[in-house]
């Protein structure tokens, strides 16, 4: 079944605030929502995800000695030392707090399957003193799942890196199925997939946090950047200060592609340039499951130079967009005619639009 996609631009008097969003639901008794009321998130029901990474509060408690990166030293666990970043990953422990990866390159792949939380952290100054690396294969492929037990998700926390190249079906640089990734202050660049060429995350992820990630020069079929799959469960996805530069796409999302299932998302701060894709140069939201309500709300940021034929941003299914003070930039030559789910328009600088296809809001330039 076809669905259309209608967009409105609005006033900043008209705008619904991603706070706003948080109210309740509109679904109606058949779970589908009421195209006659403005659109809500139900949180009600959401998964138990703070937001928040665990390292935050527990910085204190990791412990790592510079003096641990000697001469053919490639990653520690307290103590332990270890000449390979695999070996070290290998021997990780449930009680064990991290693997520090030492300052340099390594080359892979690199793999790890647990069912505890697996923390991996840069012990370099800035991300890119710190590279994982492969031509082969995912760059690093991470299971950590502690079989759905409530109150103790599995959970992937890696920061301070650089992960580069990589090619494979889902994830070139990162394929990651966790019930929680959080990823801070990491670049992904020059992976190839089919899905997800910098980072892949399995749909049964009930949290994605990534804060100061930036991708760079990632090709995929579908969500060069990022993508997500689909999932009956509610995924809550946070980005903070995200940056998608020059990806392409051959088919959708050339930054990023959020694929079918229920989805609470929140932007802020997010940049998407230079990507492309034929559908969706910077996000493809939402997905082709009618049973599926994908919410997003974008604060700030900016959209500009993605080059694609259905727009910058593209959404079908049951998918809603809230944009507020998002830079679209200006002049022709941005965003292919600023095309945004087959709604031309000049949205500009500072732009403030609701995207509801269920609402049959209508566009409107501002």
């Amino acid at each position: 079944m076809v669905i259309s996609i209608l967009i409105a631009c609005s006033t900043s008097e008209d705008i619904i605030s991603v706070e706003e969003l948080t109210s309740a639901s509109t679904a109606d008794a058949s779970g589908q929502p009421d195209p006659s009321e403005e659109p809500d998130l139900d949180t009600e029901d959401d998964p138990d995800f703070e937001g928040e990474f665990p390292a935050d509060e527990e910085e204190e408690e990791r412990s790592f000695d510079p003096d641990a990166c000697d001469e053919g030293v490639a990653a520690s666990i307290g103590e332990r030392t270890y000449g390979g970043l695999q070996a070290a990953l290998d021997a990780l422990g449930p009680n064990d707090e991290a693997v520090w990866v030492c300052p340099g390159v390594h080359t892979g792949p690199f793999y790890i399957t647990a069912n505890y939380e697996v923390v991996v952290l840069g012990a370099g100054d800035k991300p890119d003193e710190t590279i994982l690396t492969t031509t082969v294969s995912n760059v690093l492929n991470v299971f950590a799942w502690r079989g759905g037990q409530q109150g103790e998700p599995g959970r992937f926390f890696a920061r301070n890196l650089t992960v580069m190249g990589g090619s494979a079906e889902q994830g070139g640089g990162i394929s990651a199925a966790a019930q929680e990734v959080h990823l801070q202050d990491v670049i992904i660049r020059g992976g190839n997939a089919t899905q997800g060429g910098g980072l892949y995350v399995d749909g049964g992820a009930v949290g994605v946090l990534l804060d100061s990630v930036e991708f760079y020069d990632n090709d995929a079929v579908r969500g060069s950047g990022f993508y997500i799959g689909g999932s009956e469960e509610v995924n809550h996805l946070e980005f903070r200060q995200v940056g998608f530069y020059e990806n392409a796409a051959t088919d959708a999302g050339g930054a990023a592609y959020f694929a079918n299932g229920d989805v609470d998302g929140t932007f802020v701060g997010v940049y998407a340039r230079g990507n492309s894709a034929p559908i969706g140069a910077a996000y493809r939201f939402g997905g082709s499951d009618e049973a599926a309500y994908a919410h997003f709300g974008m604060i700030g940021g900016g959209v500009h130079t993605n080059v694609s034929e259905s727009g910058a941003i593209d959404a079908y299914g049951t998918a809603t967009v809230v944009v507020e003070d998002v830079d679209f930039g200006s002049g022709t030559d941005d965003n292919e005619g600023f095309d945004v789910g087959g709604c031309n328009g000049d949205f500009g600088p500072g732009s403030s639009f609701v995207y509801w296809p269920d609402g049959g809001i209508y566009c409107e330039d501002e």
